[in-house]
């Protein structure tokens, strides 16, 4: 499945996610890329995950199918907030409390930003 999540008032997240079994509350995994890529970059793994959990491949904000942000010219400190901002609001839009962080490479940096 996919779908565009709102973060903000005018932008979105996209994100392909499995749903989870109905009698079954698995623990949601949130899968971030590295950088130039895409959600698409783990597609192949949610049929080995979709068993254990409930899994988010999020396009990071400002790429793929994501909104991008018009302001280009960031200092380091706002580019982090950027992207870790925008994971948050992507949490509390879809309403999960707790879920594991993976990321690859830039998604891996994004990801300890997060925690």
């Amino acid at each position: 499945h996919t779908r565009n999540v709102k973060i903000y008032e005018n932008d979105h997240m996209h994100e392909i996610y499995t749903n989870s079994h109905p009698k079954e509350n698995l623990p949601h995994l949130v899968m971030l890329h590295g950088f130039g890529g895409t959600a698409l970059t783990y597609i192949r793994t949610f049929e080995h995950l979709k068993e254990h959990y409930q899994i988010h491949a999020l396009d990071t904000y400002g790429v793929g199918l994501s909104s991008m942000e018009t302001i280009l010219d960031f200092t380091h400190e706002q580019a982090k907030h950027y992207f870790v901002d925008a994971i948050e609001e992507w949490r509390k839009a879809v309403g999960i409390k707790n879920f594991t962080l993976v990321g690859h490479s830039f998604g891996g940096y994004i990801a300890a930003l997060y925690c």
